[in-house]
Parts: structure tokens; C-alpha cells; sequence
């Protein structure tokens, strides 16, 4: 499954969100942020009883 996500540069790192689904989640850097959303998606399908074998991302943009 392709998700496209916005990330945002914060003061403390990142924060991003995905564009059709409302999941959202930070990270200190981008490798911990895209970790954190792969959780935080993983558990939004999990509560709909959808299985998701692979999370890949489309970075449309990145935000400051």
C-alpha cells in the first residue's frame, strides 16, 4: 500500500500526517517519524480488521 504523507519540520524535530487517512504521529528525525507512522497506520487498520503487509510512502512534500 502507497500512502502519501505531509511532513513538517518542527522545532523538535518532525511531525507529518497522511493526506486520506487521519493518522498522524512525530519523530526526532525523519527515519524515526516515517517508523512512528508505519505504527500509527499499522494500528488504524488493525482497528478496521485490515491487514497491511507493506507500508510504503510518497513524501509529497516536506514543510518548514
Amino acid at each position: 500500500m502507497k500512502i502519501n504523507i505531509i511532513v513538517e519540520k518542527t522545532k523538535d524535530g518532525y511531525s507529518g500526517y497522511t493526506e486520506k487517512y487521519p493518522v498522524c504521529s512525530i519523530g526526532k528525525t525523519i527515519i524515526e517519524l516515517k517508523k512512528n507512522l508505519k505504527d500509527a497506520i499499522r494500528l488504524y487498520f488493525d482497528e478496521k480488521d485490515i491487514i497491511i503487509s507493506k507500508i510504503e510512502f510518497n513524501e509529497r512534500c516536506i514543510k518548514k
